[in-house]
């Protein structure tokens, strides 16, 4: 066999190939990244999108709390100087059935579906908008005040209406409203109903304490309603 005798490589040969091949890997290191932040940006879009939708719900509830918390604080303004007022054991038929309406308590809840995820999944991360980022957690913040502002203000609602269950005649109230088939029938508005009225300062002191819940929690509700508004806009505005 004859012997084979190979050219030794110069060494602008070696580093030719070895620039090459460097070369190769840092373009695809750099497609890579570019693919990946093609899709994350993408990502980010569609999270974004959902978000606005879920401020856009927000809004719209809160709209609807604050407008059924100002027409309670009208129910409580209606009752609460007539019963400071009170002198015997009798009062206005509309005004037991204003007292009655007052301890419904609808909750708002947040439609944070999208922003659940984002904290869960480090998704937040994906938010390249260091200012979006910065107003989505304050929201963040302000949503979980309303809800410990909702738990706190359903206890006083609760005594209220324990306090209401013995200060108001239920069974003549009925009767006066309602017949047979349960059907509401024409009733006198100004007709006396004999109360309880032990507990009228009790009933007084606690209507007190939900007026001042009440009206804070409008300016609450509409504080954090133009929060989601701005949100809204800033983030149509970047994205």
């Amino acid at each position: 066999h004859p012997d084979l005798h190979h050219k030794r490589k110069h060494f602008k040969e070696y580093f030719l190939e070895f620039l090459m091949i460097f070369l190769a890997v840092t373009m695809g290191f750099i497609a890579e990244n570019i693919r990946e932040n093609i899709v994350e940006h993408e990502q980010e879009k569609q999270f974004i999108i959902s978000l606005i939708n879920d401020l856009k719900l927000d809004t719209v509830g809160l709209a609807r709390n604050i407008g059924y918390k100002k027409g309670r604080q009208l129910e409580i303004d209606s009752v609460l100087y007539p019963l400071v007022s009170l002198k015997g054991n009798d009062l206005p038929l509309h005004l037991c059935i204003s007292l009655a309406y007052i301890p419904s308590n609808p909750y708002f809840f947040s439609n944070d579906g999208t922003l659940q995820q984002l904290k869960g999944s480090g998704g937040m991360r994906l938010i390249k908008n260091r200012q979006a980022v910065d107003s989505i957690e304050a929201y963040d913040f302000q949503i979980r005040r309303i809800m410990l502002r909702q738990d706190k203000g359903s206890l006083a609602v609760n005594e209220l209406g324990l306090i209401l269950n013995n200060f108001l005649p239920a069974k003549n109230m009925f009767t006066e409203l309602y017949d047979s088939l349960y059907r509401v029938k024409e009733f006198d508005p100004e007709k006396d109903m004999a109360i309880n009225s032990i507990y009228l300062n009790q009933l007084i002191n606690q209507l007190m304490l939900i007026s001042d819940n009440n009206k804070f929690e409008i300016e609450l509700y509409g504080d954090i309603k133009q929060k989601a508004e701005n949100i809204i806009r800033f983030l149509k505005q970047e994205y």
